[in-house]
């Protein structure tokens, strides 16, 4: 079978079962009363097709572990990156109904969202958040947790991504698709209205994928 042929199935493949498997898990887990009757037939569709692709896969590979490997690091980093973008661009949708109702322009709201909630100055959420340290009477969990988790956010990419793309196991080529990334991701929150462009969040996401890719690269073993 063609090579570029393979290659697309797995992309399919891989794409709509973590995808149906994710959705499914959260309609079990939340108790959604409404069950689309789609995501159930594409859950079966997908691991129906999926397994005796497989086979197929394992058959004419040469190495079986390699393959099992390479599967499963695939369907993992798909999850990671339908768990992202939920959290990035659906969780919190707070601005649209803010904005969205008394503004029915949307190039209006886009222009309000961005003088009331923009950020462009480099580290000005950072000496917020000190200020919120050095209050007594402010509990520190919040901005503790905040900059945690915007710095160790996209950390993830800096082991799936060499793992995924031989050329991303080139320091500078991952670098600059990091930074250009985490640009665009700032850039679709503001003009999706579920997030705020910040500079400093470009800041973390960024200095926190170039740490991991700093751990890993000490440890190459797990590139191999």
């Amino acid at each position: 079978m063609n090579q570029k042929f393979l290659k697309i199935i797995d992309f399919l493949l891989f794409s709509l079962l973590p995808a149906a498997l994710c959705y499914y898990l959260h309609i079990l887990l939340f108790k959604v009363t409404y069950k689309p009757v789609m995501v159930r037939m594409m859950l079966i569709m997908c691991v129906l097709v999926y397994l005796p692709y497989l086979f197929y896969r394992f058959h004419i590979h040469e190495n079986l572990i390699a393959s099992i490997k390479e599967h499963l690091l695939t369907i993992f980093f798909v999850i990671y990156i339908l768990h992202i973008s939920y959290f990035t661009f659906i969780a919190h949708n707070d601005y649209i109904h803010a904005l969205l109702p008394n503004n029915k322009d949307y190039l209006h709201a886009l222009i309000i969202h961005w003088n009331t909630t923009s950020n462009i100055v480099p580290f000005l959420t950072f000496a917020k958040l000190t200020k919120i340290l050095e209050n007594p009477y402010i509990s520190n969990y919040y901005a503790v947790l905040s900059i945690s988790i915007r710095f160790i956010f996209f950390m993830p990419f800096a082991y799936f991504l060499p793992k995924l793309h031989k050329q991303m196991k080139k320091p500078f080529v991952f670098i600059i698709f990091m930074f250009l990334l985490c640009l665009v991701v700032e850039f679709i929150q503001f003009f999706l209205l579920s997030g705020i462009f910040n500079i400093d969040d470009i800041i973390l996401h960024f200095t926190g994928a170039l740490f991991a890719l700093f751990i890993f690269y000490n440890f190459s073993y797990l590139y191999d």
